[in-house]
């Protein structure tokens, strides 16, 4: 599932193939970063716009919005949960063993974009508020009715 910067740049995992991609509104490739193994869950973004995730081979990223590794820690079981970011930078995310990792980041929370993270929020509420009706001239090319 995509998620959506400070930048209004988008935010694409692959599953199958280990890749992330960032796109721009239109829909452009940006850049492509190569994970070491398949990401199955959504990222994270920060309000800085550096990027969370886990693969299947146990490992955390934190990417900038340039695609760059900033660092990666391994954790030594499959993750397939979403990272959840607090205010305060703390990255939670869970592996296939059942455990929950509580990792110190540089981050001041998520990004304040329209999709920051799976489900939207660490509320996992899946819901976007639309301050205004813009007659659909969202600019995503997307009919959001809200």
């Amino acid at each position: 599932k995509p998620v959506v910067g400070p930048n209004n740049n988008i935010y694409i995992a692959s599953n199958r193939t280990g890749e992330l991609w960032s796109l721009n509104q239109k829909g452009e490739k940006k850049w492509k970063f190569n994970a070491d193994g398949p990401i199955r869950s959504t990222p994270a973004v920060s309000a800085k716009g550096t990027l969370y995730f886990g693969t299947d081979q146990g490992t955390v990223y934190a990417l900038d919005s340039r695609g760059e590794v900033k660092w990666k820690k391994k954790i030594d079981a499959r993750i397939f949960s979403s990272p959840a970011l607090s205010g305060s930078g703390t990255l939670y995310i869970a592996n296939w063993d059942d455990l929950l990792y509580a990792l110190k980041t540089a981050s001041d929370g998520l990004a304040q974009s329209i999709w920051p993270a799976y489900q939207h929020d660490n509320q996992n509420t899946g819901q976007q508020k639309k301050d205004k009706d813009d007659g659909n001239k969202s600019g995503w090319g997307l009919p959001w009715d809200f």
